[in-house]
Protein backbone atom coordinates (compact mmCIF):
# COMPACT_ATOMS: atom_id res chain seq x y z
CA UNK A 1 0.00 0.00 0.00
CA UNK A 2 1.63 3.44 -0.76
CA UNK A 3 2.81 5.94 1.56
CA UNK A 4 1.56 9.34 0.98
CA UNK A 5 3.13 12.44 2.69
CA UNK A 6 1.04 15.36 3.05
CA UNK A 7 2.63 18.76 1.82
CA UNK A 8 3.52 21.32 3.99
CA UNK A 9 1.78 23.92 2.66
CA UNK A 10 -1.46 21.63 2.56
CA UNK A 11 -0.60 20.71 6.29
CA UNK A 12 -0.32 24.31 7.06
CA UNK A 13 -3.76 25.03 5.67
CA UNK A 14 -5.53 22.41 6.87
CA UNK A 15 -4.15 22.89 10.60
CA UNK A 16 -5.18 26.82 10.05
CA UNK A 17 -8.23 25.69 8.92
CA UNK A 18 -8.96 23.44 11.82
CA UNK A 19 -7.98 25.72 14.09
CA UNK A 20 -10.47 28.54 12.81
CA UNK A 21 -13.31 26.06 12.99
CA UNK A 22 -12.32 25.27 16.30
CA UNK A 23 -12.79 28.76 17.57
CA UNK A 24 -16.43 29.04 15.96
CA UNK A 25 -17.81 25.52 17.36
CA UNK A 26 -16.50 26.90 21.10
CA UNK A 27 -16.64 30.35 20.87
CA UNK A 28 -19.53 31.05 18.45
CA UNK A 29 -21.99 28.25 19.31
CA UNK A 30 -21.93 29.45 23.46
CA UNK A 31 -23.45 32.70 21.77
CA UNK A 32 -26.08 31.54 20.20
CA UNK A 33 -27.64 30.28 23.48
CA UNK A 34 -27.23 31.42 26.74
CA UNK A 35 -23.80 32.49 27.17
CA UNK A 36 -23.47 33.47 30.73
CA UNK A 37 -25.28 29.98 31.77
CA UNK A 38 -22.36 28.16 29.74
CA UNK A 39 -19.44 29.67 31.62
CA UNK A 40 -21.35 29.52 34.60
CA UNK A 41 -21.19 24.94 34.49
CA UNK A 42 -17.76 25.39 32.96
CA UNK A 43 -17.05 27.08 36.43
CA UNK A 44 -19.05 24.82 38.55
CA UNK A 45 -17.82 21.76 36.47
CA UNK A 46 -16.51 18.66 38.40
CA UNK A 47 -13.09 17.59 37.63
CA UNK A 48 -13.04 14.04 38.92
CA UNK A 49 -16.45 13.64 36.35
CA UNK A 50 -14.02 15.43 33.83
CA UNK A 51 -11.01 12.91 34.33
CA UNK A 52 -13.65 9.83 34.24
CA UNK A 53 -14.70 11.15 30.67
CA UNK A 54 -11.13 11.33 29.42
CA UNK A 55 -10.75 7.51 30.90
CA UNK A 56 -13.75 6.39 28.80
CA UNK A 57 -12.89 8.34 25.87
CA UNK A 58 -8.87 6.71 26.24
CA UNK A 59 -10.36 2.89 26.93
CA UNK A 60 -12.74 3.55 23.10
CA UNK A 61 -9.40 2.93 21.31
CA UNK A 62 -8.20 -0.07 23.10
CA UNK A 63 -11.53 -1.41 22.52
CA UNK A 64 -10.91 -0.54 18.84
CA UNK A 65 -8.07 -2.05 18.64
CA UNK A 66 -9.08 -5.31 20.07
CA UNK A 67 -12.14 -5.20 17.46
CA UNK A 68 -8.88 -4.86 15.18
CA UNK A 69 -7.69 -8.00 16.31
CA UNK A 70 -10.53 -9.76 16.23
CA UNK A 71 -11.83 -8.71 12.41
CA UNK A 72 -8.21 -9.78 11.24
CA UNK A 73 -8.77 -13.38 13.04
CA UNK A 74 -4.35 -13.77 14.33
CA UNK A 75 -2.53 -12.61 17.39
CA UNK A 76 -1.36 -9.07 17.03
CA UNK A 77 -0.02 -6.80 19.89
CA UNK A 78 -3.04 -5.21 21.81
CA UNK A 79 -0.46 -1.76 22.41
CA UNK A 80 -0.14 -1.54 18.77
CA UNK A 81 -3.10 -1.91 17.68
CA UNK A 82 -4.30 0.73 20.37
CA UNK A 83 -1.48 2.99 18.84
CA UNK A 84 -3.20 2.39 14.82
CA UNK A 85 -6.21 3.56 16.07
CA UNK A 86 -5.29 6.75 17.94
CA UNK A 87 -2.89 7.04 14.70
CA UNK A 88 -5.67 6.58 12.35
CA UNK A 89 -8.01 8.89 14.07
CA UNK A 90 -5.81 11.69 13.84
CA UNK A 91 -4.85 10.84 9.98
CA UNK A 92 -8.44 10.81 8.86
CA UNK A 93 -9.15 14.47 10.67
CA UNK A 94 -5.66 15.51 9.49
CA UNK A 95 -4.79 14.36 6.15
CA UNK A 96 -7.94 14.67 4.39
CA UNK A 97 -6.02 14.10 0.89
CA UNK A 98 -3.51 11.69 2.20
CA UNK A 99 -2.29 8.86 4.83
CA UNK A 100 -6.34 8.50 5.82
CA UNK A 101 -7.53 6.12 8.92
CA UNK A 102 -7.82 3.35 6.39
CA UNK A 103 -4.54 3.93 4.95
CA UNK A 104 -2.64 3.76 8.32
CA UNK A 105 -4.93 0.95 10.08
CA UNK A 106 -4.16 -1.05 6.55
CA UNK A 107 -0.28 0.02 6.71
CA UNK A 108 0.09 -1.24 10.08
CA UNK A 109 -1.68 -4.63 9.59
CA UNK A 110 0.89 -5.37 6.47
CA UNK A 111 3.46 -4.86 8.89
CA UNK A 112 2.07 -6.76 11.11
CA UNK A 113 2.90 -9.91 8.25
CA UNK A 114 -0.86 -9.46 6.72
CA UNK A 115 -0.73 -9.62 2.89
CA UNK A 116 -2.72 -6.30 1.27
CA UNK A 117 -6.18 -7.95 0.57
CA UNK A 118 -6.53 -9.56 3.95
CA UNK A 119 -5.46 -6.29 5.14
CA UNK A 120 -8.26 -4.43 3.48
CA UNK A 121 -10.81 -7.32 4.30
CA UNK A 122 -10.17 -6.66 7.71
CA UNK A 123 -10.54 -3.10 7.55
CA UNK A 124 -13.82 -3.35 5.54
CA UNK A 125 -15.21 -5.52 7.60
CA UNK A 126 -14.33 -3.73 10.64
CA UNK A 127 -16.08 -1.19 9.02
CA UNK A 128 -19.16 -2.84 8.07
CA UNK A 129 -19.97 -4.51 11.46
CA UNK A 130 -19.21 -0.85 13.27
CA UNK A 131 -21.79 0.98 10.61
CA UNK A 132 -24.82 -2.57 11.20
CA UNK A 133 -24.33 -1.84 15.08
CA UNK A 134 -24.33 1.49 15.30
CA UNK A 135 -27.90 1.33 13.20
CA UNK A 136 -28.91 -1.66 15.06
CA UNK A 137 -28.10 0.57 18.63
CA UNK A 138 -30.33 2.73 17.27
CA UNK A 139 -32.97 0.72 16.38
CA UNK A 140 -33.41 -0.87 19.58
CA UNK A 141 -32.61 2.78 21.28
CA UNK A 142 -35.60 4.20 19.51
CA UNK A 143 -37.84 1.40 20.77
CA UNK A 144 -36.69 2.31 24.64
CA UNK A 145 -37.61 5.50 24.13
CA UNK A 146 -41.38 5.57 23.46
CA UNK A 147 -41.21 3.94 26.88
CA UNK A 148 -39.55 6.93 28.65
CA UNK A 149 -41.66 10.10 30.06
CA UNK A 150 -39.46 12.83 29.16
CA UNK A 151 -39.96 16.44 29.93
CA UNK A 152 -41.88 18.81 28.23
CA UNK A 153 -39.81 21.72 26.93
CA UNK A 154 -40.46 24.61 24.92
CA UNK A 155 -37.89 25.22 22.68
CA UNK A 156 -35.38 27.89 23.60
CA UNK A 157 -32.90 29.78 21.04
CA UNK A 158 -30.02 27.80 21.23
CA UNK A 159 -32.14 24.40 20.53
CA UNK A 160 -33.50 26.60 17.16
CA UNK A 161 -30.25 27.79 16.13
CA UNK A 162 -28.71 24.16 16.78
CA UNK A 163 -31.32 22.38 14.96
CA UNK A 164 -30.93 25.21 12.30
CA UNK A 165 -27.15 24.13 11.87
CA UNK A 166 -27.47 20.75 11.64
CA UNK A 167 -30.00 20.72 8.86
CA UNK A 168 -27.70 23.36 6.98
CA UNK A 169 -24.87 21.25 7.52
CA UNK A 170 -26.65 18.14 6.72
CA UNK A 171 -28.09 19.49 3.80
CA UNK A 172 -24.57 20.72 2.70
CA UNK A 173 -23.01 17.52 3.22
CA UNK A 174 -26.09 15.49 0.69
CA UNK A 175 -25.55 17.99 -1.87
CA UNK A 176 -21.96 17.21 -1.37
CA UNK A 177 -22.44 14.51 -2.11
CA UNK A 178 -24.59 14.78 -4.99
CA UNK A 179 -21.80 16.81 -6.91
CA UNK A 180 -21.15 13.05 -9.48
CA UNK A 181 -17.13 13.35 -8.49
CA UNK A 182 -17.92 12.96 -4.81
CA UNK A 183 -20.81 10.29 -5.49
CA UNK A 184 -18.56 7.78 -7.57
CA UNK A 185 -15.44 8.13 -5.13
CA UNK A 186 -18.53 6.92 -2.00
CA UNK A 187 -20.20 4.37 -4.11
CA UNK A 188 -16.85 2.90 -4.99
CA UNK A 189 -16.06 2.75 -0.94
CA UNK A 190 -19.50 1.80 -0.31
CA UNK A 191 -19.86 -0.81 -2.49
CA UNK A 192 -17.32 -3.32 -1.21
CA UNK A 193 -18.24 -2.99 2.39
CA UNK A 194 -21.77 -4.12 1.09
CA UNK A 195 -20.48 -6.85 -0.58
CA UNK A 196 -18.74 -7.72 2.52
CA UNK A 197 -21.56 -8.23 4.64
CA UNK A 198 -22.46 -12.01 4.03
CA UNK A 199 -18.62 -12.47 4.22
CA UNK A 200 -18.44 -11.33 7.68
CA UNK A 201 -21.67 -12.78 8.70
CA UNK A 202 -20.61 -15.93 7.65
CA UNK A 203 -18.38 -16.57 10.59
CA UNK A 204 -20.75 -16.69 13.67
CA UNK A 205 -18.07 -16.44 16.00
CA UNK A 206 -15.91 -13.62 14.66
CA UNK A 207 -18.70 -11.71 13.87
CA UNK A 208 -20.30 -12.06 17.69
CA UNK A 209 -16.39 -10.72 18.72
CA UNK A 210 -16.47 -7.39 16.21
CA UNK A 211 -20.11 -6.50 17.20
CA UNK A 212 -19.25 -7.70 20.97
CA UNK A 213 -16.29 -4.69 20.59
CA UNK A 214 -18.08 -2.39 18.27
CA UNK A 215 -20.97 -2.12 21.09
CA UNK A 216 -18.24 -1.76 23.47
CA UNK A 217 -16.52 1.23 22.45
CA UNK A 218 -20.33 2.64 21.73
CA UNK A 219 -20.88 1.88 25.15
CA UNK A 220 -17.97 4.09 26.26
CA UNK A 221 -18.26 6.80 24.26
CA UNK A 222 -21.56 7.29 26.10
CA UNK A 223 -20.18 6.84 29.51
CA UNK A 224 -17.90 9.69 28.75
CA UNK A 225 -20.84 11.64 27.45
CA UNK A 226 -22.50 10.89 30.66
CA UNK A 227 -19.94 11.85 32.70
CA UNK A 228 -19.43 14.82 30.55
CA UNK A 229 -22.72 15.76 31.28
CA UNK A 230 -22.58 14.91 35.36
CA UNK A 231 -19.67 17.00 35.90
CA UNK A 232 -21.87 19.99 35.26
CA UNK A 233 -24.62 18.74 36.94
CA UNK A 234 -26.92 17.55 34.45
CA UNK A 235 -29.32 14.53 34.14
CA UNK A 236 -30.83 12.39 31.23
CA UNK A 237 -31.98 8.86 31.03
CA UNK A 238 -29.35 6.70 29.79
CA UNK A 239 -31.28 5.50 26.67
CA UNK A 240 -31.69 8.84 25.74
CA UNK A 241 -28.34 10.33 25.72
CA UNK A 242 -27.17 7.14 24.22
CA UNK A 243 -29.49 8.19 21.28
CA UNK A 244 -28.39 11.54 21.35
CA UNK A 245 -24.66 10.60 21.15
CA UNK A 246 -25.41 8.23 17.97
CA UNK A 247 -27.73 10.40 16.75
CA UNK A 248 -24.98 13.26 16.57
CA UNK A 249 -22.47 10.75 14.97
CA UNK A 250 -25.16 9.95 12.30
CA UNK A 251 -24.97 14.09 11.60
CA UNK A 252 -21.42 14.61 12.19
CA UNK A 253 -20.94 11.52 9.42
CA UNK A 254 -23.34 12.94 6.93
CA UNK A 255 -22.10 17.19 7.26
CA UNK A 256 -19.30 18.01 5.12
CA UNK A 257 -16.68 19.13 7.55
CA UNK A 258 -14.13 17.36 8.56
CA UNK A 259 -14.75 15.04 12.20
CA UNK A 260 -18.40 16.28 11.88
CA UNK A 261 -17.04 19.57 13.40
CA UNK A 262 -20.06 21.94 14.17
CA UNK A 263 -23.02 19.54 13.33
CA UNK A 264 -21.76 16.90 15.69
CA UNK A 265 -21.70 19.77 18.78
CA UNK A 266 -24.90 21.53 17.11
CA UNK A 267 -26.61 17.70 17.58
CA UNK A 268 -25.71 16.39 20.17
CA UNK A 269 -26.39 19.93 22.14
CA UNK A 270 -29.90 19.93 20.73
CA UNK A 271 -30.52 16.48 21.66
CA UNK A 272 -29.45 16.95 25.17
CA UNK A 273 -31.91 19.95 25.23
CA UNK A 274 -34.74 18.07 23.93
CA UNK A 275 -34.44 15.33 27.10
CA UNK A 276 -34.77 18.27 28.98
CA UNK A 277 -31.09 19.10 29.94
CA UNK A 278 -30.84 22.80 30.52
CA UNK A 279 -29.42 24.71 27.63
CA UNK A 280 -26.22 26.30 29.40
CA UNK A 281 -25.38 22.65 30.85
CA UNK A 282 -26.17 20.96 27.46
CA UNK A 283 -23.71 23.01 25.33
CA UNK A 284 -20.86 22.72 28.36
CA UNK A 285 -21.25 18.93 28.44
CA UNK A 286 -21.44 18.81 24.55
CA UNK A 287 -18.18 20.64 24.44
CA UNK A 288 -16.43 18.99 27.27
CA UNK A 289 -17.47 15.42 25.49
CA UNK A 290 -16.23 16.87 22.25
CA UNK A 291 -12.72 18.34 24.06
CA UNK A 292 -11.85 14.40 25.46
CA UNK A 293 -13.06 12.18 22.78
CA UNK A 294 -11.67 14.63 19.61
CA UNK A 295 -9.67 17.12 20.53
CA UNK A 296 -7.46 15.97 22.67
CA UNK A 297 -6.61 12.68 21.16
CA UNK A 298 -5.37 14.70 18.71
CA UNK A 299 -1.92 14.89 19.42
CA UNK A 300 -2.06 11.88 21.07
CA UNK A 301 -3.05 10.50 17.75
CA UNK A 302 -0.12 12.24 15.76
CA UNK A 303 2.62 11.26 18.18
CA UNK A 304 1.18 7.71 17.95
CA UNK A 305 1.63 8.19 14.28
CA UNK A 306 4.83 9.24 14.45
CA UNK A 307 6.22 6.74 17.54
CA UNK A 308 5.01 3.65 14.86
CA UNK A 309 6.22 5.15 11.86
CA UNK A 310 9.49 5.05 13.62
CA UNK A 311 9.60 2.05 14.60
CA UNK A 312 8.87 0.91 10.98
CA UNK A 313 5.40 -0.11 11.97
CA UNK A 314 4.07 2.46 9.59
Amino acid sequence: MARHVMKPRTAFWVMAWLAGLAVAVHVLLPQLGELGQTLDRFREGSWPWSVAATLASAATYVAGGLGIIVAAGVRLPLLGATMAQLAAGAASVLTPEGLGAVAVGGRWLEKKGIDPPRATATLTASMVVALVTHIGLMIVLAALLRSLVLPKIEPGTVLVVAEVVVAALVVAGIVLWLVPGVRRKVLAEALPMLRSIPAVFSQPGRAAGMIGAAVLVNLLYVAALLASLAAFGGRAPIAGVAFAYLTAVLVGTISPTPGGLGAFEAALAAGLTRLGVEAGTAIAASLSFRLVTFWLPLPIGAWAWETLRRRGDL
